[in-house]
């Protein structure tokens, strides 16, 4: 900031004799950045920001979540999709459960397809697990 008042006074010693002094350096590096604010700049760099985040989310993968439940008021299932194409695709976590509200089956999902599934008993425990090993990530 010492820098922007030194450039102020030297513009306003030139701006007195009416004349340019050749002792004024050229506005370069810190000099440049420490002038925009009083050029629009920083509001079209403002609004190009904007305006890329809007597009960005604009692009992104909204999830949303669907479920559905048993007459008795326990949930049947839950499961996350996104929309694309025109159609939802899963991704996430799929659960559904027994009518007695136990978990029977837990599927992972990535992109339309499964990674993990988990299947339970109606008691509760673990009856086995099944991995894709190759939707994987590294």
């Amino acid at each position: 900031m010492i820098f922007k008042s030194r450039q102020i006074a030297r513009t306003a010693y030139s701006r007195k004799t009416g004349q340019e002094s050749a002792h004024i350096p050229p506005r370069t590096g810190l000099a440049w950045i420490l002038d925009m604010h009083s050029l629009n700049v920083v509001r079209i760099f403002r609004w190009g920001i904007v305006v890329m985040a809007i597009s960005s989310f604009s692009a992104c993968k909204l999830p949303e979540q669907r479920q559905a439940a048993y007459p008795n008021g326990f949930l049947k299932e839950r499961y996350w999709v996104y929309r694309e194409g025109g159609h939802e695709v899963m991704n996430g976590l799929y659960t559904s459960w027994f009518p007695n509200g136990e978990r029977e089956v837990e599927i992972l999902y990535r992109d339309g397809s499964e990674v993990m599934k988990t299947y339970f008993s109606e008691h509760g425990s673990v009856v086995g697990t099944v991995g894709f090993a190759s939707l994987r990530e590294p």
